[in-house]
C-alpha cells in the first residue's frame, strides 16, 4: 500500500509547484515549470525512482533547508533550494534530473524552442536529425590534432572481458 504524503495532497502540490517553478521560474519566451504540469510529473516519478516515501523525503529536506518554500517570499526560496541542493545532494539530483525532462517533454516548450527558431523534433525517429548534423565523413570529422585515432566500423574488434571479474560477481559467476 502506498504511503500518503504527510503535509496532504494540496499543499504537497503547491510546494512542489513552487519548488519546480525555483528551478525553472519561466521568462517571457519559456512558461514556468509549473505552468506545464512538472510538478505532477516530478511526484509520480520520484516515486518510481525513489520508493512510495519519495514525497516525504523531498518535504522533510525541504523543511531542514528552510521551508516550507509556501511561507518564503522568492529570496528565501531560492536560498532554501541552494541549501537542499548542498545538504541532500543524491535527491537534488534525482529533483533536478527529473524536473529537466519532465520540462522539456512539454510541447509547450518546444514550441518555445522553435519559435527561437531552431529545428526541433521532440522525438528524433524517425526522422532524426540528419539535415541538421548530417553524414559523418572521416576526411572531414575525423580528429585532426593527432590524439587518438579513427577506427571504421569494419575494423573494430571484440575485446575479451574475461579478465574483468568484476563483472562476473555482480551477475553471480
Amino acid at each position: 500500500m502506498s504511503k500518503v504524503s504527510t503535509i496532504g495532497p494540496p499543499a504537497a502540490a503547491t510546494e512542489l509547484a513552487l519548488l519546480v517553478d525555483a528551478l525553472l521560474p519561466g521568462d517571457e519566451l519559456f512558461p514556468a515549470a509549473s505552468a506545464v504540469g512538472v510538478q505532477a510529473l516530478l511526484a509520480s516519478r520520484l516515486e518510481l525512482l525513489r520508493g512510495a516515501s519519495a514525497l516525504d523525503e523531498l518535504a522533510r529536506a525541504i523543511a531542514d533547508a528552510g521551508g516550507p518554500l509556501g511561507v518564503l517570499d522568492e529570496a528565501g526560496r531560492r536560498v532554501a533550494v541552494a541549501k537542499l541542493q548542498r545538504q541532500y545532494a543524491a535527491l537534488f539530483d534525482d529533483v533536478l534530473r527529473v524536473a529537466y525532462l519532465a520540462y522539456y517533454e512539454s510541447a509547450i516548450v518546444q514550441g518555445a524552442i522553435r519559435a527561437l527558431g531552431f529545428t526541433y523534433h521532440a522525438h528524433p525517429l524517425p526522422d532524426g536529425y540528419g539535415d541538421q548534423i548530417g553524414r559523418f565523413d572521416p576526411a572531414r570529422d575525423a580528429p585532426a590534432h593527432r590524439r587518438g585515432s579513427y577506427v571504421s566500423t569494419e575494423g573494430v574488434q571484440r575485446v575479451s572481458l574475461d579478465g574483468l571479474s568484476l563483472l562476473g560477481e555482480r551477475y553471480g559467476r
